[in-house]
């Protein structure tokens, strides 16, 4: 019977998250049909491992959130052994390949995928396009009209204006990217057993964001774990700071001159400083000149934890190192705020508009 209820909560999840189903399908299809290419020769295999482990992470949480155990305990099992890669005193491009080529990621994907089947059929789930322009075609338009636009120059404001049409074609509205996370808050509330506000999402529900943004936002799933795991407390311990047993998780976006504003707020235990030091000074970091935003900004370092145990959740301290790499690739920057027993701020500020 609860096999059955896991079924049925996966297929419920994949028929409402539709697009992060397939996005999701494909990516892990295309990078473990042939592991090898997950691996550039150029890059160190220190650069190499960090890569795969946020690509393996990012997975494992967009394939929890749809309840694909079967993928998840295999990407977990990756996972593990990566890091393990990365403690090693030697390591090598080749040590990873092996790593790759040695777990059938694909088999337990496979596995979710009959599953999936078997209630919504064959047709749903092997229907990997769900425009109705092949993206494709769409990908290499906009690339021609770029070129114009490069040719004639931001002075000719009838290119401009196409080439902004057809970027807001494939654009998404942010909103229903973001609507995923309140169910996954809501979820992973209940599994930690905590108590929380169902989620808000504050902003204008007509903005859109590039497709570029997509893998940026899918990185968001590790602050919203954290905020879960490491923010919001147990009902116990918050009426125990004069707090309402349930915790709220807000997020607001604004586009402000052509920049995202992308807020994500909680009202927790906030970052715990101290602890944030120690871990620092085991590095050898010399901490006693850094301010507030100096200090904070180690939080997106590689491997950087402030919480002792590792659970399927957190505690490896990849989460915020792949939120920023995709916050880089975007040409953004993020503040954080925090305050004890008063929870935690994340201010994402990314230029909205892709560059020709």
């Amino acid at each position: 019977i609860e096999q059955e209820q896991e079924r049925l909560k996966m297929v419920v999840a994949v028929v409402s998250e539709r697009d992060t189903f397939f996005e999701a399908k494909a990516e892990c299809a295309s990078r473990f049909d042939a592991p090898q290419t997950m691996i550039d020769p150029l890059r160190t295999p220190l650069s190499n491992l960090s890569e795969c482990y946020r690509t393996v992470h990012t997975l494992k949480g967009t394939f929890a959130q749809l309840y694909m155990t079967q993928s998840v305990k295999a990407l977990h099992e990756m996972e593990g052994d990566i890091s393990d890669l990365l403690l090693a005193q030697q390591n090598s491009n080749e040590a990873l390949i092996e790593l790759l080529k040695t777990h059938n990621i694909l088999h337990a994907l496979s596995s979710d995928l009959d599953a999936i089947r078997a209630i919504l059929g064959t047709e749903f789930v092997d229907s990997d396009r769900f425009v109705k322009i092949d993206a494709t075609q769409m990908a290499a338009l906009e690339t021609k009209i770029a070129h114009l636009y490069q040719s004639h120059g931001p002075s000719d404001p009838e290119c401009a204006a196409l080439l902004s049409f057809v970027q807001d074609l494939s654009s998404q509205k942010l909103v229903l990217l973001l609507k995923p996370y309140i169910s996954l808050c809501a979820d992973l509330a209940k599994k930690l057993r905590k108590e929380l506000y169902p989620m808000q999402l504050i902003g204008d529900t007509e903005l859109s964001v590039p497709k570029s943004f997509k893998p940026f936002i899918k990185s968001l799933i590790h602050l919203f774990r954290n905020s879960l795991d490491h923010g919001i407390e147990l009902p116990e311990i918050r009426l125990a700071h004069n707090k309402e047993e349930s915790g709220t998780i807000i997020c607001n976006f604004k586009e402000d001159h052509g920049m995202l504003h992308l807020i994500i707020s909680d009202d927790g235990a906030g970052i715990d400083r101290d602890t944030l030091i120690a871990k620092l000074h085991e590095r050898g970091v010399a901490t006693q000149a850094l301010d507030e935003a100096a200090l904070y900004a180690y939080l997106f370092d590689d491997r950087l934890s402030t919480k002792s145990e590792i659970s399927e959740l957190s505690g490896r301290g990849m989460g915020l190192s792949a939120v920023y790499a995709q916050l880089q690739k975007l040409g953004g920057n993020v503040h954080v705020s925090t305050c004890n027993n008063g929870g935690t701020t994340f201010e994402f500020i990314i230029p909205l508009k892709e560059q020709a």
